[in-house]
């Protein structure tokens, strides 16, 4: 089963995501200049406001460090020589993630790093822990990386260590196959749906200290730019693969994706938020459930919105191409569900309106 999120949702006047330059991302699409977003943007801040939405969020977290050898040697604090315990840190670090160790100095100087960044997690490396924890109680050496990855090779492929953010965008370690994890979920890059006009906001800071003797100019000049957009949010979930990534536990990864639904529809980018708050809630929301893969719905804007309100159109264009194009047209059979502002009316063929995000959790539940 393959699990479709659309969303639309229209910001202010705001700076989401910059590109090398500052400016404001852009795309072009179907002949119209776009705001984009990217989906390592909106992926980066799920995975550090998850915890404001889930209390317990231990089987949600990862991270992505080079530091893991000096998380691991935090964990190993049963071994008492401080030499020893980083010389498993950097044994499992090897073997695991095939990955050189940079830096001759003590871990305790922060400078023994991984050569790439590796996603983990603290529920991973405490499984990695108990595992150099075994070995130590039983007076194991191991003569190197490979031979400890040989002598674990049952225990790893068990994935009960392995957290729903890492499940979902997966681990790519070319080089360390036992490790790498393809990801269950999709997301593409944000477009609006509409041409934009770039904005540039023109900003000065009053230096306290000249204004109070009377010196004149300013203590900072600067401009930004901004744009204000309606965006199309894609993500989809092979939720099939989800359940493998997880271990094979079916129960587990309901539980998290229903979850996971709210951070995923509430938390937006921060980027300039203290003067460019884009803290806002979606005005659409559409789930499809099938069994083929879903697709993307961006063409529905290849011509871009035009007028009086923008969230509306791109709502009733993104149903009309639902339905007429990919259910009708290429026969996907769908059971869809939406969320939307109240204020929005529109007419459906067959999709289900429910209220809130809890109606999209209940009903997400109820289809899995």
């Amino acid at each position: 089963m393959h699990i479709g999120i659309h969303i639309l949702r229209n910001y202010p006047y705001t700076c989401l995501n910059r590109d090398g330059s500052g400016e404001v991302k852009q795309v072009t699409f179907g002949g119209s200049r776009r705001t984009r977003i990217s989906s390592q943007c909106k992926s980066y801040w799920i995975r550090k406001e998850v915890g404001d939405y889930i209390k317990d969020t231990s089987s949600y977290d990862s991270v992505r460090t080079k530091h893991v050898v000096g998380m691991l040697f935090d964990k190993l604090d049963f071994i008492a020589d401080i030499d020893e315990r980083q010389s498993w840190a950097e044994l499992a670090v090897k073997a695991l993630f095939d990955s050189e160790i940079k830096g001759k100095k003590k871990v305790e100087d922060e400078d023994v790093l991984t050569n790439y960044l590796v996603a983990t997690s603290p529920v991973e490396l405490d499984f990695i822990a108990n595992l150099i924890k075994t070995d130590v109680d039983n007076n194991e050496i191991h003569k190197n990386p490979k031979a400890f990855s040989k002598f674990h090779k049952k225990a790893l492929k068990d994935k009960s260590y392995i957290t729903l953010d890492i499940a979902l965008h997966g681990r790519m370690l070319a080089s360390a196959s036992h490790s790498m994890i393809r990801g269950a979920a999709s997301r593409a890059h944000s477009i609006s749906t509409h041409q934009i006009t770039l904005e540039h906001d023109y900003f000065s800071a009053i230096d306290d200290y000249k204004q109070e003797h009377k010196i004149p100019g300013a203590g900072h000049v600067d401009s930004q730019s901004a744009t204000s957009s309606c965006f199309y949010e894609s993500s989809s979930i092979n939720y099939k693969k989800l359940i493998e990534n997880l271990g094979g536990n079916e129960e587990l990864a309901k539980k998290l994706i229903v979850d996971y639904l709210r951070p995923l529809l509430l938390i937006t980018p921060r980027a300039k938020s203290g003067s460019m708050n884009g803290n806002v809630l979606p005005s659409f929301v559409m789930i499809t459930m099938t069994e083929n893969i879903t697709p993307m719905l961006s063409n529905a804007f290849v011509k871009a919105i035009y007028g009086n309100d923008i969230v509306e159109e791109s709502v009733e264009r993104l149903i009309s191409f639902f339905e007429d194009e990919v259910i009708e047209g290429a026969g996907y059979d769908c059971n869809s569900f939406v969320w939307a502002e109240k204020r929005i009316k529109f007419d459906t063929k067959s999709i289900k309106r429910v209220d809130g995000i809890d109606g999209l959790q209940k009903a997400l539940k109820e289809s899995l």
